[in-house]
């Protein structure tokens, strides 16, 4: 069993990267636990909504899960209008000779 091991000399490092005075009108711009302290205000919905930002921040099963069933869904599109058409379409040309 692995023991972790930390230095009692360290301290924690309370830094928002945006300065050290966190006791200011506006307040801190990033949470002690990482998250943002800033929201979107005044935008019309669509340009709040930012698809890249959600799939960057979603837990890595989560991306995954998406990543696979909009493969499936795809697939399954493709193989609906394939059977819609119908194999039988999909001849190609008769050589007559």
């Amino acid at each position: 069993m692995a023991t972790h091991r930390f230095n009692p000399t360290l301290k924690s490092n309370n830094d928002t990267g945006f300065g050290s005075n966190t006791n200011t009108v506006g307040g801190r711009f990033i949470n002690k636990d990482g998250t943002f302290n800033m929201r979107k205000e005044g935008l019309p919905f669509w340009e709040s909504v930012s698809i890249y930002h959600t799939m960057l921040n979603m837990p890595r099963w989560k991306f995954a899960t998406v990543i696979i069933v909009f493969f499936f869904a795809i697939n399954l599109l493709y193989t609906s209008i394939y059977v819609l058409i119908g194999y039988n379409q999909f001849n190609g040309m008769i050589a007559v000779t």
